[in-house]
């Protein structure tokens, strides 16, 4: 099975079981999610989500913190994949 480079394009989505930057996208990403739960939320509700895993996000996440956490997650993840192009 070849690997292939992640490419995804604003407004779509890829299933990245098969990509040679798997790994470190999942991790990237993941410091990303928790990096603005913390700025939004605070470190302590971060924290505990690093803990118990996103999976249980809605546990300690306030949703109506959501459109903030989508807004400035676009900002950053829209910075990393400027960034792993610039790698191709």
């Amino acid at each position: 099975m070849s690997k292939k480079l992640l490419k995804i394009n604003e407004g779509q989505y890829k299933i990245i079981s098969n990509y040679s930057n798997k790994d470190y996208f999942i991790k990237k990403a993941r410091e990303e999610i928790y990096d603005c739960i913390s700025s939004i939320a605070g470190l302590s509700v971060s924290e505990k989500i690093r803990q118990k895993g996103l999976d249980k996000m809605h546990l300690y996440f306030n949703p109506d913190y959501l459109p903030f956490l989508n807004v400035a997650l676009k900002k950053r993840i829209i910075n990393f994949f400027f960034v792993l192009k610039k790698w191709e």
